[in-house]
């Protein structure tokens, strides 16, 4: 029962589409617009011939080998191991005093802003 409803739209939507376009239409100039015109017709001049179209590249690689190449990036990224700094860690009276630091050269910096 679908399948007829679809051939019967289909006709349907056919037969309006070709009873639309058996008229004539007049040529006539919505745009009014003759620089337009112009830039179309100078197009038109413009577009490549097939004979002009560049030859396909051969240095390209084949899908086996970038799939090669990206199972080795993942083996390598899944092998990564963070490297262990070199400074130890600070105390939370050090971090104190740095961000204190920082603080007060801030205060510096605004207090010299002109503003």
């Amino acid at each position: 029962m679908k399948s007829f409803q679809y051939i019967i739209s289909a006709v349907v939507i056919s037969t309006a589409v070709s009873g639309c376009a058996t008229p004539k239409m007049p040529n006539i100039d919505f745009l009014k617009l003759p620089e337009f015109r112009e830039i179309v017709k100078n197009n038109q001049t413009n577009v490549p011939k097939v004979s002009e179209v560049p030859s396909t590249p051969e240095d390209v690689r084949r899908a086996k080998k970038w799939d090669e190449d990206a199972v080795k990036l993942l083996e390598m990224r899944d092998n990564f191991t963070t490297p262990e700094s070199l400074h130890p860690p600070l105390s939370q009276d050090e971090i104190t005093t740095e961000f204190e630091q920082l603080r007060a050269k801030t205060q510096a910096y605004k207090l010299d802003d002109p503003e």
